[in-house]
């Protein structure tokens, strides 16, 4: 087949582009044509064609229309499919918003192109895609309605409460909404992926009986790797809905441990100003850099206060044999059966994580079985070629 691959970003920055990538090369292990589409982003990994794509759009600049609907979005991929080599069977999207924008999915339906859309986020039913407002999980959005998001000023700044800045984003976060349904960018998507069920049953609602499929995030095969584990890692963005603030508060309850913090975001002053002996915020980390520490760590956090879709912060350190303590939230769950491959506990309350956390660390024994488990659970869940299958079955059915 010939699959158009649509994503705004072709750098690695997340779990939607680590998804991406893996997809992408299953499917052309497989004997798949895979053609991508996206912006010229100034840290892209060079692609084919890529010349003619629309220029960057920086989403910290003032809004425009173009964020919210892009006619040279629209224009590059007309003259691509102008083109006509190859003639695609379907178009697989991953991201759109404030870039690419859904004008692409008009120029796709008028072209007679069946479009896939997985969903990484909550795009479709959250002003600000995460479903958390000042220090909570918030689903008020979630029925469709966005009035919500206008009453409490939702924003993606770190700004909080009634300011005017967050009720002007606010405002153009719902109008960017309320654009894409009005024109009706939705219908032009023949089905949606959900690599959790949790994200699959909370959207169906605003969807309207829209086909969505369940199919997993993949993970690469990779051999079991044993040898001595110490300490704990948090691996991820600086933010405070991942729990940063609540990894501190374990840190302080452990001052015995060793934590090491990896990655880049707003908190990552604010953390090292906490000053705590035991914790290390080493900043952006290079991805091999993470997966190494992984490998090595006794103990994997992922304190998440927002609900997860899927994260790769859980599987991949399953995957390196961490065990790994998580936030009973989201998708989280079907990730972990708590006790067996890793450790579910209650968001929010980093009280509760200190003493399975000491007793799991005074456990090698307990430890390594649990790793063993976690390494094996998704070594058959996440195998990139079982995924590639699914997905070719549905673009199959689509077509």
């Amino acid at each position: 087949m010939n699959i158009l691959l649509v994503h705004s970003f072709w750098h690695p920055r997340g779990g939607d582009t680590t998804s991406l990538a893996l997809q992408q090369a299953a499917l052309a292990e497989r004997g798949h044509t895979l053609v991508p589409f996206g912006q010229r982003h100034p840290d892209n990994e060079p692609q084919a064609g890529d010349a003619a794509w629309p220029g960057w759009v920086d989403p910290a600049s003032p809004p425009t229309p173009s964020r919210i609907w892009s006619f040279e979005s629209a224009r590059a991929l007309r003259r691509m499919l102008a083109a006509g080599s190859p003639r695609f069977d379907v178009a697989h999207v991953h991201h759109l918003h404030r870039h690419l924008t859904p004008s692409v999915l008009r120029v796709l339906h008028e072209a007679a192109i069946p479009v896939v859309w997985t969903l990484h986020d909550y795009e479709l039913t959250c002003a600000t895609a995460n479903h958390y407002r000042q220090g909570q999980p918030c689903v008020e959005c979630s029925s469709g309605t966005l009035l919500p998001a206008l009453r409490h000023g939702c924003a993606r700044s770190p700004t909080r409460g009634r300011s005017t800045r967050s009720r002007l984003e606010a405002s153009a976060l719902v109008a960017e909404k309320l654009a894409h349904r009005v024109l009706g960018a939705i219908r032009w998507v023949d089905a949606f992926v959900a690599p959790s069920r949790y994200l699959a049953d909370h959207v169906a609602a605003a969807l309207h009986g829209a086909r969505i499929e369940h199919i997993r995030n993949p993970l690469p095969a990779a051999r079991w790797v044993d040898g001595p584990r110490e300490g704990v890692l948090y691996a991820g963005r600086l933010v405070e809905e991942k729990g940063v603030f609540d990894v501190l508060t374990i840190a302080r309850a452990l001052p015995e441990t060793q934590f090491t913090l990896l990655g880049d975001g707003p908190l990552l002053g604010a953390v090292r100003a906490a000053n705590l002996p035991n914790v290390q915020a080493r900043g952006a980390t290079p991805r091999d850099r993470v997966l190494q520490a992984m490998q090595s760590a006794a103990a994997v956090l992922v304190p998440s206060r927002w609900p997860e879709n899927d994260p790769y912060a859980v599987t991949e350190a399953q995957r390196a044999g961490a065990v790994v303590f998580a936030s009973r939230i989201g998708g989280i769950p079907e990730q972990i059966s708590s006790g067996s491959d890793g450790v579910l506990c209650p968001p929010g309350d980093p009280a509760a994580w200190i003493t399975p956390l000491r007793r799991m660390l005074g456990s090698a024994e307990q430890a390594h079985e649990i790793g063993v488990r976690a390494h094996r659970r998704v070594q058959t869940e996440r195998d990139a070629r079982d995924i590639a299958i699914s997905l070719e079955r549905l673009y199959v059915s689509l077509v």
